[in-house]
């Protein structure tokens, strides 16, 4: 019975552990990932100059 009892919770701190490196490895990941989502200024620059570069290219309707 001691036997069992000792692989029980050697497979249950194993499991838990496993568990834990998980947790805090999707932790890290969503906080990498929202950093990476917010752009810089540059490249806000960019999708401005080339937001209005289409607008001002589209053929008018009016004339």
């Amino acid at each position: 019975m001691n036997k069992w009892l000792k692989v029980w919770s050697i497979f249950i701190f194993t499991i838990g552990g496993l568990l834990v490196l998980l947790l805090i490895g999707v932790v890290l990941l969503f906080l990498y990932v929202r950093a990476t989502l917010n752009p810089d200024e540059s490249e806000e620059a960019k999708v401005l100059l080339q937001a209005k570069n289409i607008f001002y290219d589209l053929p008018s309707e009016h004339g």
